[in-house]
C-alpha cells in the first residue's frame, strides 16, 4: 500500500468516511436536545412544583420559632385509668398536681396494675371535684360512683396502711384508701385496693435527662442540680410531662388508613400480619375511633399556632425546648411581635413556662387499648410505629418504636389552652442523638 493510501476495509477508513460522519452528528444533536430539554425542565419545575404542591410546613431557619398553641391538657388521677381533661393547669415541678396520684394495686399479685395487664382500667372514669374536695370514680355505664378525699390531712394518711409500690427503677409508699376495696372488686372480679401515693413517704427522682439542652455547658452548676434533681414525682413511670402534636397523631392516623386500604403498612412496605383490616375499614370515617390521642396518654397536646406556622408531623423530635407564653402574662410584646416572619426572639424565662424536651417515648403494649371500649389490638398502633417510628434507644441496643416526647419543667406557673408556644430546636450535631 502507498504511503497516505488508506485500505477500503480499515477501521480509519470507516471514521473518515461521510456517512459516519454524518451519523456521528446527528447523535450529538440528540444528546443536545436531551440536554437543554433537562436544563429547561430542572428550571421550571420547581416553580411548577412550589405553585402545585400543598403548604409545606415552614422550614426552620431560627433556632426559636413561634409555631405551636397548647391545643389540650390532660391530667390522669388514677394511674392507668381514663384521663380528665382541663382547660387550664399549674406546671410544678412535680407535673400537674394530680396526676398519678392513685394507682390500683392487685393484692393476690402484689403489684400496681396498669392497662397493660387489666385493659378494663380504661372503663374507670375519674373526675376531680374541687368544690366537694372529692374524688369520683365511675365504672363505664354504671350508676355506682366511688367517692374519696382529694386531699386527706397528713395526720389521716398516717393512719391508713401502707405498701410500696415499685416503679421503674425506684418505688414509692402508697396509703390503702378506705372503703374502695370493694368498690374495685366488683367491677374488676378480684381483690384489689386503691392507693393513694404518700408524699411523707420516699421521694421519687424522674429518670436521668438522655438529650442535655442545647446550651447545657453553659449553665451554672446549680442550675443543672435544680433541673436534674428529685422533683417528688407520683406513680409517673418516668418522667412529669409528656408532650405530643396533633401533626403527628394525623400522620399515624393517615398510615393506618393508607394501611386498610392500600393492603400494605401505609408507607409504601409489606402488609402488617393480623391486622384487622375489616374492623378497622368501618372505624375510618371516625377519627377518634380510628386512633384517640387519649392512647398515648399525653398531658400536653400541641398543634400548629396557624396556617402560617406549622411544623410537620414527628417534628418534636428535634425540640428541645419549650417556652409556653402565660395567659396572664404582662409581656405582650412576646404575642404581638410573633408575626411568623420576625419570630427570632423568645419571650423571657420570666414570662414563661419553660420545658425541656429530654427523651423520646417508646411506646408498649398499654397504646394498644381502645381508651373507649377497653378493647385490645395488638397491631394498632404499635405495628404501624415498628414500621414508621422505630428509634434507637440507646446505641447499640434494641429499637423501639416512639410517639411522644418527655419533658421537664424548669419554671413554674399557670398554661391555659390557646396558649402560644415558642420552641427552640435541637442543635444539628445533637439531632437523633440518645433518647
Amino acid at each position: 500500500m502507498a504511503r497516505g493510501l488508506l485500505q477500503a476495509d480499515d477501521p480509519l477508513a470507516h471514521l473518515l468516511s461521510p456517512a459516519f460522519r454524518t451519523q456521528l452528528l446527528s447523535h450529538a444533536l440528540v444528546l443536545l436536545a436531551f440536554l437543554l430539554l433537562a436544563y429547561a425542565w430542572g428550571t421550571i419545575s420547581p416553580r411548577f412544583s412550589a405553585l402545585s404542591a400543598p403548604k409545606q410546613p415552614r422550614a426552620r431557619q431560627e433556632r426559636w420559632q413561634c409555631i405551636a398553641k397548647v391545643d389540650e391538657l390532660w391530667v390522669y388521677p388514677v394511674k392507668s385509668c381514663r384521663g380528665t381533661k382541663l382547660d387550664e393547669a399549674d406546671v410544678t415541678k412535680k407535673g400537674w398536681d394530680m396526676d398519678r396520684r392513685w394507682i390500683v394495686w392487685d393484692v393476690k399479685r402484689e403489684k400496681g396494675i396498669s392497662l397493660r395487664e387489666e385493659p378494663r382500667l380504661a372503663l374507670i372514669a375519674p373526675t376531680l371535684d374541687f368544690a366537694s374536695e372529692q374524688l369520683h370514680l365511675r365504672y363505664s355505664d354504671s350508676s355506682s360512683v366511688l367517692s374519696v378525699a382529694l386531699h386527706p390531712s397528713s395526720a389521716t394518711l398516717a393512719t391508713w396502711a401502707s405498701l410500696r409500690v415499685p416503679m421503674y427503677g425506684d418505688g414509692g409508699t402508697g396509703r390503702i384508701v378506705p372503703d374502695a376495696s370493694a368498690w374495685l372488686a366488683q367491677h374488676l372480679g378480684y381483690e384489689c385496693h386503691l392507693l393513694q401515693f404518700d408524699p411523707a413517704g420516699e421521694e421519687r427522682a424522674a429518670f436521668p435527662l438522655f438529650r442535655k439542652p442545647n446550651d447545657w455547658e453553659s449553665w451554672a452548676r446549680e442550675r443543672k442540680e435544680e433541673v436534674e434533681g428529685k422533683r417528688g414525682i407520683e406513680f409517673q413511670d418516668e418522667y412529669p410531662f409528656l408532650v405530643a402534636t396533633q401533626e403527628s397523631l394525623s400522620a399515624l392516623r393517615t398510615q393506618l388508613v393508607d394501611a386498610v386500604r392500600s393492603d400494605t403498612d401505609g408507607i409504601g412496605g409489606a402488609p402488617i400480619r393480623n391486622l384487622d383490616r375489616d374492623k378497622w375499614a368501618a372505624r375510618l370515617d371516625d377519627a377518634d375511633a380510628q386512633l384517640s390521642m387519649q392512647r398515648f396518654r399525653p398531658n400536653i397536646v400541641l398543634s400548629s399556632l396557624d396556617a402560617d406556622a406549622t411544623y410537620a408531623a414527628y417534628d418534636e423530635d428535634e425540640w428541645d425546648q419549650l417556652r409556653i407564653v402565660r395567659a396572664s402574662s404582662n409581656d405582650h410584646s412576646a404575642r404581638e411581635a410573633c408575626s411568623h416572619e420576625t419570630c427570632s426572639l423568645p419571650p423571657s424565662t420570666r414570662s414563661s413556662i419553660v420545658l425541656h424536651l429530654i427523651a423520646r417515648c417508646q411506646r408498649c403494649l398499654l397504646t394498644s387499648v381502645d381508651p373507649e371500649t377497653a378493647e385490645k389490638d395488638v397491631q394498632v398502633p404499635l405495628a404501624l410505629l415498628r414500621r414508621s417510628r422505630m428509634r434507637l434507644k440507646t446505641p447499640g441496643k434494641r429499637e423501639g418504636p416512639c410517639f411522644g416526647v418527655y419533658a421537664v419543667p424548669e419554671s413554674t406557673g399557670e398554661v391555659r389552652v390557646g396558649d402560644q408556644v415558642w420552641v427552640r430546636w435541637r442543635d444539628e450535631s445533637e439531632e437523633g442523638k440518645g433518647e
